[in-house]
């Protein structure tokens, strides 16, 4: 199935098949925190990074790289306890979640510019 999730400081808004369902930040302190731990990692924001995760790099060959974010928030790991990134040079490629006992892949799709 595909779904499309809009995410600002307000909350969280989740598209699946047609319904809409809203999720307030106010109410859900954990999931703040997951977005701010996403936000934080797609902007480079390494101090940001190191306040909610403890991180671990795994350089690979031609320029490539994991990084492994543990969540350092008890209140944060319902909603993410484990982020892998993983890309090349200064851009990221995936991002592999785990909440719980459940994996998601986030694939980040190139910009128009380095498409073939």
């Amino acid at each position: 199935y595909a779904e499309t999730v809009i995410a600002n400081d307000a909350g969280l808004q989740l598209v699946r098949k047609g319904k809409t369902r809203r999720l307030a930040a106010a109410k859900n302190p954990g999931l703040q925190a997951f977005f701010q731990g996403l936000r934080a990692a797609l902007s480079g924001d390494a101090e940001a990074m190191q306040a909610l995760f403890v991180m671990s790099l795994d350089s690979g060959a031609a320029n490539s790289w994991v990084i492994e974010c543990v969540s350092r928030d008890a209140a944060l790991q319902p909603y993410l306890e484990t982020m892998v990134l993983s890309g090349n040079g200064a851009r990221i490629k995936r991002i592999v979640t785990r909440q719980e006992d459940r994996w998601q892949q986030i694939d980040i799709l190139p910009d128009a510019s380095e498409r073939p």
